[in-house]
């Protein structure tokens, strides 16, 4: 099939011999329209995670104290369980993790963030997902940061309304393997 293009005029077609590919986030729910249009003309195939690929990302790297895989597979199953298989984290994050400095940027740079993403800043659900409230406090990535007397301070010792927790980002928990494997 050839056309002319709308403005110059020239002629373009896509040589038999060539595949395009294109992927997609089902979780981009502002894309939907175009995502219809999409599957009305083009053949559809979901991926989902493949754990076992994960290893073979990191040829030659023992990973004794903790599996990536297995990481990966509990955060989705949490994620799941609070907000659909749609929002599923993809091996490619681990892909390029070859010591445990990569694993703390992965982390604190592309994981938390998504999290904050996906539950619109619920950090409650976010720290459900890393396992936080199940850790001792040294080893929850998000904490719930105890600034009460100053909200006693703000409000009075007798405030009529509940307050919102504060909540920050634990970065010595980032340097702790433990915290990692108390995910699992």
């Amino acid at each position: 099939l050839t056309l002319a293009l709308p403005y110059s005029g020239a002629q373009f077609s896509v040589p038999a011999n060539v595949s395009i590919y294109a992927s997609m986030n089902t979780a981009d729910r502002a894309l939907a329209p175009l995502d219809n249009a999409l599957r009305r003309r083009v053949q559809v195939i979901a991926l989902e995670p493949d754990y076992d690929m994960l290893p073979q990302y990191q040829q030659g790297i023992v990973w004794q104290e903790l599996d990536l895989s297995q990481l990966l597979q509990i955060l989705n199953d949490r994620i799941e369980a609070l907000i659909g298989r749609d929002y599923w984290l993809g091996q490619a994050f681990f892909a390029q993790v070859q010591n445990f400095a990569d694993l703390q940027q992965v982390m604190q740079h592309q994981i938390i963030p998504l999290l904050q993403e996906y539950f619109f800043d619920d950090w409650q659900k976010i720290r459900l997902v890393l396992n936080d409230p199940r850790k001792p406090a040294e080893l929850q990535f998000i904490q719930i940061d105890s600034r009460q007397q100053r909200r006693i301070a703000l409000f009075g010792e007798q405030a009529d309304v509940a307050l919102q927790p504060s909540y920050r980002l634990n970065t010595a928990a980032l340097a702790q393997l433990a915290a990692y494997q108390a995910i699992c």
